[in-house]
């Protein structure tokens, strides 16, 4: 069925449409029409506004519209873009607070141990000082317990594979000038030439023949190790391949450093010159063990705190024993040594030149006597001209320093710690009849020659 035209404007039932009003707010047009004005919002267009970001400059652009929709779809955008930012920062906030907690938490627990360890370090001084923890003092550390049985049998071992004899030579005595003195020495054979043919025992047995100056000696194939452990006598001795192969290696490099000194006077001299050094390390422990067994017993006659008495009794500020002339001349040295004959041995009492004289030594000499101790080796203060001048190793407190020596130039670099706190090494008053009378007497000469170079 054909349909009958409709003029604009009406509908099909010839009635006029409403005219909608394109300059009337959504709210309007809805209240005039039969939609509501929800569904109008798509289908009318407004004037431009100008600036969204700053409501109180919305204005009108005559001329330009835009839909209202894009004009919602914006404000919502942006209040969700605000809601995410404010989740993050909260997010953020939250994460901060969390890690401000464990770092305090952490402080609290740093600070638990370090009030700790500080408890037992005063305990462990407490100890030391009472001479109740024998192997934790500063300085060298005794050697553990050694396996005599196993050094016997490798030493044994090795001088049977090398045909190595002991011989007695005559040596000049250093100590009586113009005089010898009498050395058993080892004396070890020289490596092969090559080609050169192999040396045997009297029963056919090959015998060894190391490359003793050889930059890694232990590496060398003709010094293989592995040759004492192939010819070593199961059941001789209880011990493991491993330590068998230690101790091996160990008496080989002694055997090396013999060699060298046998044969090169300058590697003698070092050998020598390590010797002394290692003797008068141990003297200078000794020393420190027999002061410290008393510091109890002295802190208590002068009432001071022994674990304060223990911070100014240090390794490091002992004296250590030496038994050559050093820088003065022999005979000088026998006359006050009082060294009369071949055998006789004294050691010389090194004075130490940072070391404040009148106040460290005399508690040190003071210490001495209540230990009482004997030595089998007579000991005399040393002469000025052997004095040590070396700075210490450890920063020690500034009232044991001897304050011309800590102002000199050349010692501005030394570093010093604060003195205990209750306790200065120049506030002790110590008697004179706490003193042995020679080392009162030697304290006296010091001071005397100290005042002297003042003038």
């Amino acid at each position: 069925m054909a349909t009958s035209g409709m003029i604009p404007g009406t509908t099909m039932s010839g009635h006029k449409r409403p005219r909608v009003d394109t300059t009337a707010t959504p709210f309007e047009a809805g209240s005039s029409g039969q939609r509501s004005p929800i569904a109008e919002l798509t289908a009318v267009s407004i004037p431009l506004i100008g600036n969204l970001s700053t409501p109180a400059s919305l204005q009108s652009n005559p001329g330009q519209y835009f839909d209202l929709s894009q004009v919602i779809n914006a404000l919502i955008s942006r209040d969700k873009m605000h809601a995410d930012i404010h989740k993050f920062n909260r997010a953020s906030i939250n994460r901060v607070s969390a890690a401000l907690e464990e770092q305090k938490d952490l402080q609290n627990h740093l600070e638990a141990q370090r009030k700790a360890l500080e408890d037992r370090i005063t305990q462990l001084e407490e100890q030391i000082a009472a001479g109740a923890a024998t192997g934790l003092e500063s300085g060298p550390q005794p050697r553990q317990k050694r396996n005599v049985a196993l050094e016997n049998a490798v030493r044994d071992m090795m001088r049977d594979l090398l045909d190595a004899k002991e011989e007695r030579v005559q040596v000049p005595d250093e100590k009586m000038p113009g005089k010898f003195k009498t050395k058993v020495m080892l004396r070890l054979p020289h490596p092969l030439p090559d080609g050169a043919e192999k040396r045997k025992d009297p029963g056919g047995g090959v015998l060894f023949n190391p490359n003793w100056t050889v930059p890694s000696p232990l590496k060398d194939k003709v010094n293989n190790i592995r040759i004492l452990l192939t010819s070593y006598k199961q059941g001789s001795v209880e011990c493991t391949e491993k330590k068998l192969k230690t101790q091996a290696e160990q008496y080989f490099g002694s055997l090396i450093t013999n060699y060298k000194a046998q044969n090169y006077p300058e590697q003698q001299k070092k050998q020598e010159a390590h010797k002394n050094a290692s003797k008068r390390a141990q003297r200078k422990q000794a020393k420190y063990r027999n002061r410290t067994k008393v510091l109890s017993s002295f802190a208590e006659r002068h009432s001071i705190n022994t674990s304060l008495l223990a911070k100014v009794v240090v390794y490091e500020a002992m004296s250590s024993d030496d038994e050559g002339p050093g820088n003065v001349s022999q005979d000088t040295w026998n006359q006050r040594a009082n060294i009369k004959r071949e055998n006789d041995r004294a050691f010389e009492t090194l004075p130490l030149a940072f070391r404040a004289t009148w106040q460290v030594s005399r508690l040190y000499y003071a210490l001495d006597k209540l230990a009482a101790a004997n030595h089998n080796v007579p000991r005399f203060h040393g002469f000025r001209q052997n004095m040590q001048t070396e700075a210490p190793k450890k920063a020690l407190p500034r009232s044991m320093m001897d304050h011309k020596w800590i102002a000199h130039p050349e010692n501005e670099h030394v570093r010093t710690v604060e003195d205990p706190e209750g306790l200065d090494a120049g506030d002790l008053h110590i008697d004179d009849d706490e003193l042995w009378p020679q080392d009162l007497e030697y304290l006296r000469e010091l001071e005397e020659a100290y005042d002297a170079d003042e003038e």
